[in-house]
């Protein structure tokens, strides 16, 4: 096997890796990653010769694409909204890091240019196995079967699961469609197992966010793949909504039995404490009111946090709990339509790939993953962490850089 295609692979399974491995310590995922961008730079340098006047050139052809320039300019207003917010000290730091996270992608995107087309649909496979084996800590340690996950991330004083298991619940609905692709390509029982696991774990963990994603993806899904594709269409059909009858079913079972049939009842209720998640719609009001005192440049990247709550009592300071709402408090409309502008057109872009792959009679199944990762992880972000959090943002950038490749494959 040559070096290159070794390199491919491992490639691949980080990236894999890296976005399912949520369920482990914080910063496991981050490392996934940074092996991505390191393996995917050794791909690079093995398949161009490096010199100036090429790297002139890949730079030049970066900033062609309009919806390029809205990115730059995004993170400049951003910067600029951060000098010049609440605190800015605080936010610059951050907003460092929100560049650090666009740059990684920028280096991610020079391997994914270099992988063979045939190769990057294995990503679905790779996906959906590593999704299946994290979804199996989360049973294990949801059900009390075994401490495979940290005790540091457990905290039953607090709530019976800590906010990182319960978002994992988010982390399974935006990887999910590359194990609903893989399965029903596959065509094998066995291909199914990673997403009933993965559905399974998502329902155990009890990140409410997830599973209203979870189940608007499973729908959405079902009207957007390309069913006329498969040969025995109506089996992978009943497949498909037979998983997801069962998979919720035993998540659920496993957490009403892991925190009680009276938290779990606050949990379904939309009631409870802080832990519970209760209260997002003052916080939705909170914000907006906010965002009304300085709607131009906003207040910076994280400024929520250092707002003035002494008149408002508000089950969550950390931040608004809405990516819209968070976007236009922290860097204005003028941020808010660059990053949307950005955002926007590549999703388009990607629709019009897909459509022009059916037109063809050609497999559309990376980009109809990747089309159903990004509505959910929109729906997600409106309720769930900031938008501004590493870890979350990575997700949107990795899923961005895929679908440079989707809409050229």
């Amino acid at each position: 096997m040559q070096i290159t295609a070794v390199l491919e692979k491992l490639f691949l399974i980080c990236l894999a890796l890296g976005l399912t491995s949520r369920a482990i310590e914080k910063g496991v995922e981050a490392g996934f990653i940074l092996l991505a961008v390191l393996f995917g730079l050794a791909l690079f340098f093995s398949r161009t010769s490096w010199n100036t006047k090429g790297t002139f050139h890949t730079i030049q052809t970066f900033f062609k694409p309009w919806e390029n320039k809205a990115l730059v300019l995004a993170i400049i207003s951003f910067a600029v909204s951060s000098y010049n917010g609440v605190n800015p000290e605080y936010s610059m730091k951050q907003w460092q890091q929100v560049l650090a996270v666009f740059l990684g992608g920028a280096l991610l995107t020079l391997g994914v240019k270099h992988i063979q087309n045939e190769t990057i649909e294995k990503l679905a496979k790779y996906m959906a196995w590593a999704g299946g084996a994290f979804s199996v800590m989360i049973l294990l340690e949801t059900s009390g079967l075994g401490l495979l996950i940290s005790e540091q991330i457990r905290d039953l004083d607090k709530a019976p699961l800590h906010a990182q298991i319960r978002s994992f619940s988010s982390v399974i609905a935006v990887t999910i469609p590359f194990a609903w692709v893989y399965a029903l390509r596959d065509k094998s029982l066995i291909a199914w197992v990673p997403s009933l696991l993965m559905v399974s774990g998502a329902f155990a963990c009890g990140g409410r966010a997830g599973w209203l994603s979870l189940t608007l993806a499973f729908i959405a899904f079902y009207f957007v793949y390309d069913w006329k594709s498969l040969v025995q269409k109506s089996q992978a059909k009943s497949l498909y909504i037979l998983h997801f009858i069962l998979g919720p079913a035993f998540g659920l079972f496993i957490y009403k039995t892991m925190v009680g049939d009276s938290f779990f009842t606050k949990r379904l209720e939309l009631t409870g404490d802080e832990a519970g998640g209760s209260g997002r719609t003052d916080i939705w009001a909170f914000t907006f009111d906010k965002f009304l005192e300085n709607p131009i440049m906003g207040v910076g990247v994280k400024g929520f946090r250092h707002l003035d709550f002494s008149t408002h009592q508000l089950t969550s300071t950390m931040h608004p709990h809405n990516a819209l709402l968070e976007l236009l408090l922290e860097t204005g409309v003028v941020g808010t339509f660059f990053i949307c502008t950005f955002a926007g057109v590549g999703f388009v872009k990607l629709v019009q790939a897909m459509l022009n792959k059916r037109k063809h009679n050609q497999n559309s199944d990376m980009q109809t993953a990747l089309i159903l990762c990004f509505f959910a992880f929109a729906v997600c972000s409106m309720t769930l962490t900031s938008i501004f959090h590493a870890w979350w943002l990575t997700f949107f950038v990795v899923l961005y850089v895929l679908s440079l490749k989707a809409r050229k494959i």
